[in-house]
């Protein structure tokens, strides 16, 4: 019998350590795959440390290199829930996914179905950007040094994380959920509405019936920039300011609160989409917007390389810089508030479907870089016909019931997009990064 104990025991302790060095061995190859971006300037080589040997963590490692094996197969998707430490309680859900994948609807339905788990749509970076590995925290946070820096930078979320040594363990009870579209629709939704790409719209201001609008002074309290004794009440016959400044007549108020209690609306200026051949065609860096002698590198959320490098929420397109920033605070897409990736080397990716690619690997790297509970990858399209069933896959790994009305299914209509569209997207796909989604040429 005691025989027969320690033949187990030492094909238990054999069996553990083949475990972690496939899994050393795959994490290094999958990192020759993972590195098309450029969070903090990822490092060329990275090894798992610290593999603690007991029970839970060798389940853990061992479906953690699972999960590696399952990438490195660019023909089967890896759609679904991936549970790595059946023990944790989940208490944390992190939401991310590109823009138009449907991360707001469903982050705000989880927070209702399942209010004793905390629902966020942050994990280290925000739900849209790539997300970076623990060494590229550890390092970022060391060089911004300060929380108020880290809060210009946009990466208080980075700096939260700075106390703890085994930074990878922070979302150790936490199941990431990430959310994709199939291309062909993504693109097009993304040319219909660019979020923080200035570049992919046309702006200009508003032409039509013009006259001058009369605003009591309260309102414009903290508007300096149309107070002067020139501009503010006076106008000519021609309908038109003092300062040249024509104003709309159907535009009286416009868009959201302004000191004084008084609102004003966003007419002053409107917005033309491209056409698909430009919008594919259009640069994937902010136009005219030169940066000189950058003094850290270290960029908004994290990155070594993005443009613009430091963050400007109040950019203003050349077309309609002319008008008054007191009109300009909410521009269609955010884009006053510009962010085009770039790849590590600093460069635009070649068009929008690269930088896809990139992201889609980039969010299958988390599971590799941080100790999960978790990990699911959804298609947004099951948001729109099956929200009982991944309410349902969600509750059984959180051990909770959806507490809410199940949303009935959309009949969203798909866009419809020319055939060379469709023929353009077939051919600059990464396919083989698709499948990992569960989409396909012409799917």
């Amino acid at each position: 019998m005691k025989t027969v104990q320690r033949n187990r025991i030492f094909e238990w302790f054999a069996c553990g350590a083949i475990i972690v060095l496939v899994t050393l061995s795959n994490y290094a190859s999958l990192l020759g795959t993972l590195s098309s971006y450029n969070i903090g300037g990822l490092p060329e080589t990275k090894y798992l440390t610290d593999v603690i040997l007991t029970e839970e963590s060798l389940v853990s490692q061992t479906r953690r290199s699972q999960w590696i094996l399952t990438l490195q197969n660019a023909n089967q998707s890896v759609l679904g829930v991936r549970v790595f430490s059946p023990r944790i309680a989940i208490d944390r859900i992190h939401l991310i996914g590109e823009r138009h994948s449907g991360t707001t609807y469903f982050t705000k339905l989880l927070k209702e179905c399942f209010p004793n788990i905390q629902v966020s749509d942050v994990f280290v970076n925000g739900k849209h950007w790539m997300q970076p590995s623990p060494e590229d925290v550890r390092r970022v946070v060391t060089m911004i040094g300060s929380k108020d820096v880290a809060q210009e930078l946009d990466l208080l979320s980075w700096w939260n994380l700075r106390e703890r040594d085994d930074i990878e363990k922070s979302f150790q009870s936490s199941m990431v959920i990430a959310l994709f579209r199939d291309p062909y629709q993504w693109v097009e939704a993304m040319r219909r509405k660019p979020h923080h790409w200035p570049n992919h719209l046309v702006f200009r201001p508003i032409q039509g019936n013009y006259s001058v609008v009369d605003i009591p002074q309260p309102v414009y309290d903290a508007r300096k920039d149309l107070r002067s004794s020139t501009t503010q009440r006076k106008k000519d016959s021609s309908g038109t300011t003092a300062s040249g400044l024509r104003i709309p007549a159907e535009s009286t108020t416009f868009g959201g609160k302004v000191m004084g209690g008084g609102s004003i609306q966003k007419s002053f200026v409107e917005h033309e989409l491209l056409n698909w051949t430009a919008f594919v065609g259009e640069n994937l860096y902010l136009d005219g917007y030169h940066e000189d002698n950058r003094d850290s590198v270290v960029c908004q959320k994290g990155y070594t390389y993005i443009s613009p490098c430091h963050r400007n929420m109040t950019y203003v397109p050349y077309d309609i810089q002319k008008i008054p920033r007191a009109f300009l605070r909410h521009l269609f897409a955010s884009a006053n508030d510009p962010v085009y990736e770039l790849t590590k080397e600093g460069k635009p990716f070649g068009h929008i479907l690269q930088l896809r690619a990139a992201k889609i690997q980039n969010v299958f790297q988390i599971p590799v870089e941080w100790n999960l509970a978790a990990f699911a990858a959804f298609p947004y399209e099951r948001l729109l016909h099956d929200v009982a069933g991944l309410l349902g896959e969600i509750g059984k790994v959180t051990n909770q019931t959806a507490n809410c009305a199940v949303p009935k299914s959309s009949n969203k209509a798909p866009y419809i997009l020319p055939d060379p569209f469709q023929v353009w997207i077939g051919k600059n796909a990464d396919w083989g990064v698709e499948r990992l989604i569960g989409y396909d040429q012409g799917h």
